[in-house]
């Protein structure tokens, strides 16, 4: 069945030196649950970065939400 509605992929571009920082400090604080290493190795290893005929939206640190959310309407 059709829903008559758009597909977007939102594609978070997060450098890996960013990523491993962040692991870091969560190692200390704890906020959130650590991802084991075979776990994160394997989707370093599967993941496909969107082609250009894909329907993308590009999410990265340095992004403004409120500009990103404005593309999502």
């Amino acid at each position: 069945m059709q829903a008559g509605s758009d597909v977007i992929v939102v594609y978070l571009d997060t450098p890996i030196e960013v990523i491993r920082a962040r692991e870091e400090v969560n190692k200390t604080s704890q906020n959130r649950h650590e991802v084991k290493t075979k776990n994160f190795q394997k989707v370093l290893e599967d993941m496909e970065v969107p082609t250009s005929d894909e329907n993308t939206l590009v999410f990265a640190p340095e992004t403004k939400i409120e500009e990103f959310l404005k593309k999502l309407n």
